[in-house]
């Protein structure tokens, strides 16, 4: 059970995001287009507040076909000059907290919305670290993303950024 529920959030002045069906967290914008409902599995994704904000700050911009959408874990996340760093690229960049592909794959349709002609990947820290998950299993969740993303854009390029090392997590090896 959910300690919260989403009853009023006001992230930009006309962003809400409330709870309609049991469980479930409905975005709505000035633009009723691109309005987003949240199922139950996923209003308990725990970097949800991400997810509501993005909704806020993509209103009227999708879908981005000829953009990079970078996805992954708190490596993407806190990649601060990525636009900078891959321009003259249209970045997308939704990088959530320390995130695992199970989390990425819960929240699949909502990266399918924007349509992206290339995605960047980085996960896989917090999937070996965290979850007991086997190399197979992950190449399993790495594959079924790209199908995922194949199936909303069959022309997409999809990158994964190797893992790297986390000199935070070297005890832990």
């Amino acid at each position: 059970m959910r300690k919260f529920v989403f009853l009023a959030l006001f992230v930009t002045g006309r962003l809400v995001a409330a709870e309609t069906v049991p469980g479930s967290v409905t975005v709505h914008t000035a633009a009723p287009e691109h309005e987003v409902t949240f199922t139950p599995a996923q209003a308990t994704n725990e970097f949800l507040a991400d997810f509501v904000r993005w909704v806020g700050e993509d209103a009227g911009k999708l879908p981005r076909r000829d953009s990079v959408l970078a996805v992954g874990s708190s490596s993407m996340r806190l990649w601060k000059t990525i636009k900078e760093d891959l321009a003259p690229l249209d970045i997308i960049h939704r990088g959530f907290g320390g995130s695992t592909m199970k989390q990425v794959l819960q929240m699949m349709d909502f990266f399918q919305r924007y349509q992206a002609g290339t995605v960047l990947v980085y996960e896989g820290d917090n999937d070996f670290m965290n979850s007991g998950l086997t190399p197979e299993e992950y190449a399993g969740q790495c594959k079924e993303f790209i199908e995922g993303i194949r199936a909303n854009r069959p022309d997409a390029k999809i990158f994964f950024i190797s893992t790297k090392p986390c000199p935070a997590r070297m005890q832990n090896i």
